[in-house]
């Protein structure tokens, strides 16, 4: 019964202001292509109503995962690792906290992480959370990121529209070239996937992307 009333607890303390804030964001972006304060505190909220809910189910093991207790903590801490490293490349390509929070969109970031995926910061949150749902082998703490993944494809789709508004076929150009949060395996793999696309070409067929 407590692991029941802290998912529903955790889903309805982030829902509410995330789609408050969403809605608000979409409307701030696209007609000013910046976020107000009073969105990124709802924004804030969310995350940080997430955050401690996770973590409270990882602690209290809420639903607790068919899985061996050593194995699950070593493989949470390699997960942790990679999102804060994932979270951190993305957030400190942007010079200032306005830029960082969208409270400013003054230019066009495509260098560091930016060259393989747009979104590093929103898979790195994904990843932290996945970390601690994997630590405290928690269903709870499972179900609450799958919840934050599913509200993050109607929100990066915000993200590309407001961007390509601001920027035009830069953006465009920029986008075809770049995946949302996993890069394309020519940005990983150049010279391999450069080879096996001449290849493909000599043998008249299209490889797949």
């Amino acid at each position: 019964m407590r692991s029941s009333w802290l998912f529903v607890t955790g889903a309805v303390l982030y829902l509410a202001p995330a789609i408050w804030a969403s809605a608000r964001a979409r409307r701030e972006l696209l007609s000013q292509h910046a976020i107000s304060r009073a969105t990124l505190m709802a924004a804030v909220l969310a995350y940080g109503s997430l955050l401690c809910a996770i973590l409270l189910a990882a602690w209290w093991e809420a639903w607790s995962l068919p899985m061996d207790r050593s194995m699950s903590r070593i493989a949470g801490v390699a997960t942790a690792i990679l999102g804060a490293t994932i979270q951190l490349s993305g957030r400190l390509k942007f010079s200032s906290f306005q830029r960082a929070w969208g409270l400013a969109m003054p230019t066009l970031i495509t260098t560091g992480i930016y060259r393989y995926i747009r979104h590093p910061q929103n898979l790195g949150w994904g990843l932290l959370f996945l970390s601690a749902a994997i630590a405290g082998r928690s269903g709870v703490a499972l179900a609450l990121t799958l919840i934050y993944a599913a509200t993050c494809v109607p929100w990066l789709r915000v993200e590309d529209q407001a961007l390509e508004k601001r920027f035009g076929s830069d953006y465009l150009e920029y986008r075809k070239s770049t995946g949302a949060v996993l890069p394309p395996l020519d940005r990983l793999f150049p010279r391999r996937w450069g080879a096996r696309q001449q290849a493909s070409a000599v043998d008249g067929k299209t490889p797949p992307p």
